[in-house]
């Protein structure tokens, strides 16, 4: 999570290269007065949202929690569309998902006896449910979570009011991102995912935190429109993935809905 921070620290520094206004968007040089158009605006954008995983494995293979809090920043340019309410803007930034749950991602196995290890991986991955109990030993975790950090190039179609001050503002969009990383983490009792028995095992009975990178079978891209509604700077905002998390055939067909709230400071 610190690195998703720095990295949304950079997006937002870099917005100095659009800090200037265009000067023929300032004044009217015939008669030195504001002109009808629509100042540049929107140029940094900050989303903080929850994740609504659709289509995900069974409540009695995997359940997640109702908030599953996530993060985006983008650096956006503004092209006001002649003396209309309207403009168009494009722009970059990265966004964090997370995915808070009672089970773990693993690569699918079967049963192989002509494997020296008695299984052989079908190059799928599935979530097995963290267990309650182990041989009679209780086990719990206080976190749990698969997280994946995306770089995005978002495109807006845009309305607002042309109004002094606080201002009516909606736009459509679409956004393309590319997944620059992701991880599972989890903090709780050590228990290990044993694939020759296909079940749960304690490794130890120390509380353990683990980290483990490059969850199986990821997509790599993602797609999908996007929609804010708003007044001043603080407006609602709306993704919806078209891409599954996993790739075709090699994992659930689950994406997420995200809702939350977008702030326009600049």
């Amino acid at each position: 999570m610190k690195k998703v921070i720095l990295m949304l620290f950079c997006v937002l520094v870099a917005t100095v290269a659009f800090g200037q206004k265009d000067e023929d968007e300032k004044t009217n040089t015939n008669k030195g007065k504001p002109i009808a158009r629509l100042d540049q605006a929107d140029r940094i954008i900050i989303d903080v949202f929850t994740d609504i995983w659709m289509n995900k494995p069974d409540d009695s293979i995997m359940a997640t929690k109702a908030i599953n809090r996530g993060a985006s920043a983008y650096v956006m340019r503004d092209f006001p569309m002649g003396k209309s309410n309207f403009s168009f803007a494009i722009g970059a930034g990265v966004s964090c998902h997370n995915m808070y749950s009672n089970a773990v991602a693993v690569r699918e196995s079967v049963t192989d006896t002509s494997n020296a290890f008695g299984y052989t991986f079908t190059g799928k991955t599935v979530f097995q449910k963290l267990p309650a109990t182990i041989n009679g030993t209780e086990t719990s975790y206080k976190n749990n979570k698969l997280t994946a950090v995306y770089i995005d190039i978002p495109l807006e179609f845009r309305f607002r009011t042309k109004n002094e001050g606080q201002k009516f503002k909606a736009a459509i969009g679409f956004k393309i991102g590319y997944m620059l990383s992701s991880h599972l983490k989890y903090r709780g009792d050590d228990v290990v995912w044993n694939y020759t028995n296909q079940s749960w095992s304690l490794n130890s009975e120390e509380l353990v935190k683990l980290k483990s990178y490059k969850v199986p079978n990821i997509e790599t891209y993602r797609m999908g429109p996007t929609v804010r509604i708003g007044w001043g700077w603080v407006n609602v905002s709306a993704y919806y993935s078209l891409t599954n998390l996993f790739k075709k055939n090699k994992g659930p067909e689950m994406y997420p809905i995200s809702i939350g709230l977008s702030i326009t400071p600049l």
